[in-house]
């Protein structure tokens, strides 16, 4: 019985740790996220347009949700792009998959437009 006790309290602490959102981070204090939190490839970053309206990518990447059209992504960043919308994007090309849907990525150009 004691085994069944400790699995699930094992079961539910992994799986609320590892829903988005469950447990506060230590040092969470529910505002806004730091600047470390900014670089995260997790970070959603099109509320941070630049004066071009193109979206900030970050130097080790930034996933979008909801995904960002071609055209937003600035140019020379490295991006993986479906149906002309963009769920993430590097700033370096790192080893050229995309690590949320292991596509390939490609460098976004101001010709390929």
């Amino acid at each position: 019985m004691k085994i069944w006790i400790i699995l699930l309290t094992l079961a539910l602490s992994v799986a609320t740790l590892a829903c988005p959102g469950g447990m506060p981070m230590p040092g969470d204090t529910g505002g806004p996220p730091s600047s470390s939190a900014m670089t995260s490839p997790d970070h959603d970053h099109a509320e941070h347009n630049h004066k071009d309206g193109k979206v900030h990518v970050a130097e080790d990447g930034t996933k979008f949700d909801p995904p960002v059209a071609k055209e937003k992504i600035p140019d020379e960043a490295w991006a993986c792009v479906m149906g002309g919308k963009v769920h993430y994007a590097s700033m370096t090309k790192g080893n050229g998959k995309c690590p949320l849907c292991g596509m390939n990525l490609v460098q976004h150009a101001a010709h390929q437009k």
